[in-house]
């Protein structure tokens, strides 16, 4: 009998190859030869779940945009504070600077091609959505002004957070973690958060 193949789980083992091989060689890096043989498949299976480099991109990139949400949705989950939860997502560890480095790669793609610029737009409306409710907690926690406005408080640490990575990605030595969070705390405190 034939095992039985999670092709879901494929698609995401997959997926994370792509990241690697983005954050060591480049999008330039990224063919199907390269990703077969990183991941132990044959080409015909990577182009089983991928027709091309621009859909394991932009797959790879949803991927690594809801492993950062269900990231922020945990911490919040198991009790985390505000900065707590928006800190899992800083360029602190590998895989996080692997996402980061996915993720600019990712957004100057996107400027060229349709299907890339609506996954982008997603993944800012997606993590502004989550940011809000939890927001919303934290102002019912008394952790915010209850009459301030989520939505602005929403973008504001969504500008902090791009802004941290961004700083962080282009000089690891002059952003450590100790600073990244020092900063990301900074700008809640700014934004009326009571820490």
């Amino acid at each position: 009998m034939p095992k039985k193949v999670d092709h879901d789980q494929r698609r995401v083992e997959i997926a994370r190859v792509i990241r690697e091989i983005t954050w060591n060689e480049g999008v330039e890096g990224l063919k199907i030869r390269n990703v077969a043989d990183k991941v132990g498949y044959g080409p015909s299976v990577v182009v089983h779940y991928f027709e091309n480099k621009r859909e394991m991109l932009n797959f790879s990139q949803r991927e690594s945009r809801k492993q950062g949400e269900r990231a922020v949705i945990a911490a919040w989950n198991d009790g985390a504070s505000l900065e707590e939860c928006i800190a899992v997502l800083l360029p602190i560890s590998h895989e996080m600077k692997s996402v980061w480095h996915l993720f600019f790669a990712f957004w100057g793609l996107a400027m060229y091609d349709p299907e890339l610029a609506d996954e982008r737009l997603h993944a800012t409306s997606d993590a502004k959505d989550i940011f809000i409710e939890i927001i919303r907690s934290a102002q019912s926690r008394g952790e915010f002004d209850p009459d301030a406005d989520p939505d602005l408080i929403a973008v504001n640490i969504q500008i902090a957070a791009n802004g941290i990575a961004s700083l962080a990605m282009q000089n690891d030595e002059l952003w450590p973690p100790e600073r990244q969070r020092a900063f990301l705390r900074e700008e809640l405190r700014r934004l009326g958060y009571r820490l």
